[in-house]
């Protein structure tokens, strides 16, 4: 409570904020603002007024925006596919490189894993397929029926356990680990290549010298 100046006396009087508060499904529970989203999975509640009695919502899947991402992804993966092949190739940076090309093939075959029996059990049963180069391509009408079916099953083969992101991970991790990656195995045994090809330079160049001494006597 406080005062303000003028003629007169004013008062005034200052509420604390309070935390939203909601009851789901028998569940309660509280917030700081007026979001709900630990909840439902990927859900955000928002909370507007007060209610007098019970309100019921619906939700339902956005299939632009999971269209758009699995479009992101062949878009990546084509991309990194684009660059791994054309380096692997004759006079390409990465010829002789063979964690490059094993990583290519490992991509693939995860590509080419299948599901249980029945249901989606293949990336064609979902609208993704590979062309004859390789490259990643999405059928987005397919894609959004079978999202609009089935979620679940969807959502297990590509991101369950055993599925196709785990798979695409387990790949790249093979690459990248800290110390015993393909890639970090490979710098250490260039390295080690190098220290040994820049000893037998200095060899050759110390015999070289010796045999330019003996020459001039």
């Amino acid at each position: 409570t406080g005062l303000t100046g003028g003629t007169g006396i004013t008062m005034s009087q200052t509420i604390t904020g309070q935390n939203a508060k909601a009851t789901i499904d028998g569940v309660s529970m509280q917030n700081a603002t007026n979001q709900i989203t630990k909840f439902f999975p990927a859900t955000t509640i928002n909370l507007h007024k007060l209610a007098t009695a019970g309100v019921t919502f619906t939700t339902s899947i956005d299939k632009d925006a999971a269209a758009k991402r699995m479009s992101d992804f062949v878009n990546a993966y084509n991309a990194f596919f684009d660059y791994a092949d054309k380096e692997t190739q004759p006079e390409g940076s990465l010829e002789d490189e063979v964690i490059a090309r094993s990583s290519l093939v490992g991509l693939r075959n995860k590509l080419a894993t299948q599901g249980p029996a029945g249901g989606i059990n293949t990336i064609s049963s979902f609208g993704l397929k590979t062309d004859s180069s390789g490259r990643l391509a999405l059928t987005d009408s397919t894609f959004k029926s079978v999202l609009a079916k089935d979620p679940a099953a969807l959502k297990d083969f590509v991101s369950g356990t055993g599925g196709l992101v785990e798979g695409f991970l387990a790949v790249l991790d093979e690459l990248v680990k800290p110390v015993t990656g393909s890639i970090v195995s490979r710098v250490t045994a260039l390295g080690v290549r190098q220290t040994e090809l820049s000893q037998e330079i200095a060899n050759l160049e110390e015999r070289l010298k010796h045999r330019e001494e003996s020459l001039r006597l």
